[in-house]
């Protein structure tokens, strides 16, 4: 009996120390709003284009270096602060044709599934939810040094691109005035958390 129960009390011992050694490979940061940028790009009357920009943002990652494909991004946006090139943009950007913000002020993304091309760009995948709809979507991304050296002893930014259809969020009016694809920009400072 007392062998068993040290048995069991070394074995519990042991996966203490593999479950610690696994979340030591996992960083975690935070975004820092002031450092970052976050844009929507669209077509406008066929020739020139538009975009707007959303200050105020708040957003955490997680990186485990031993898998990356458990990345975890969270970020998300106060569409009521966005900013435009004129006041007639930026006040049909926030109307009901568009982002509707009254009613759903907070644009959200949620990643997961990192798949390294190489040490430094990779693709994520996630979900974004906009005007009260959710959908599916890819990013490019690129950190600023190799996936193995970051180390949470200091700041990293990640760039990140990708395209969603406009109509597929209930964004479908000035069809004939603004395209339907929507370029997405973000280039996040992230810190590490404390």
């Amino acid at each position: 009996m007392r062998g068993a129960a040290l048995g069991l009390k070394v074995g519990a011992a042991l996966a203490l120390g593999t479950a610690a050694d696994a979340s030591s490979n996992v960083e975690r940061f935070t975004l820092v709003q002031n450092s970052s940028e976050i844009s929507a790009k669209v077509r406008f009357l066929g020739l020139a284009s538009k975009t707007a920009t959303f200050p105020s943002m708040r957003g955490t990652v997680s990186i485990d270096r031993s898998d990356t494909r458990d990345m975890r991004l969270s970020v998300t946006l106060d569409a009521r602060h966005l900013r435009a090139s004129d006041t007639l943009t930026r006040d049909r950007l926030k109307g009901e044709s568009f982002f509707w913000v009254d009613r759903h002020p907070l644009i959200e993304f949620r990643g997961s599934d990192l798949m390294m091309e190489d040490s430094r760009n990779g693709y994520l995948s996630g979900r974004i939810t906009a005007r009260g709809v959710t959908r599916s979507v890819d990013l490019d991304v690129t950190f600023d040094r190799p996936i193995e050296a970051i180390n949470g002893t200091g700041p990293i930014t990640i760039e990140a691109e990708t395209e969603i259809d406009r109509t597929d969020f209930g964004m479908d009016d000035y069809g004939g005035v603004v395209g339907r694809t929507v370029k997405i920009r973000i280039e996040a400072l992230m810190q590490p958390e404390v």
